[in-house]
């Protein structure tokens, strides 16, 4: 998965990541490729998602053994995207959560 390089915001132009809940909205082409689903921030920490182009797509710098730094969106590897895609298609009202389960100084960013 991806987060933001600009660590955590709800601002406009940060490049950051926002956590809370979403609401997984409609299915668009996605320019990294395959589709991907435009967000709708449910919370004051990710209220701004829609004015900051906060999505999840699928991403070629993104594989599970390292974190890739992008500028806020929920990216994920092509495959998981894929899969994903497949289960999502066809669903209405799909929350998705995004936390940070460890501190900042407790992974390995390099």
């Amino acid at each position: 998965m991806s987060q933001g390089e600009g660590g955590i915001s709800n601002d406009v132009g940060s490049h950051a990541s926002s956590l809370g809940d979403y609401l997984i909205a409609e299915r668009y082409a996605s320019t990294f490729g395959g589709y991907g689903y435009r967000l709708d921030g449910l919370e004051c920490t990710n209220s701004n998602a829609r004015r900051r182009v906060v999505t999840i797509h699928g991403w070629k710098y993104v594989n599970e053994n390292q974190i890739a730094y992008g500028w806020g969106c929920i990216a994920v590897s092509h495959k998981d995207m894929k899969w994903s895609d497949q289960y999502l298609i066809d669903k209405k009202n799909v929350h998705l959560l995004v936390y940070m389960s460890k501190k900042k100084s407790e992974y390995n960013w390099e």
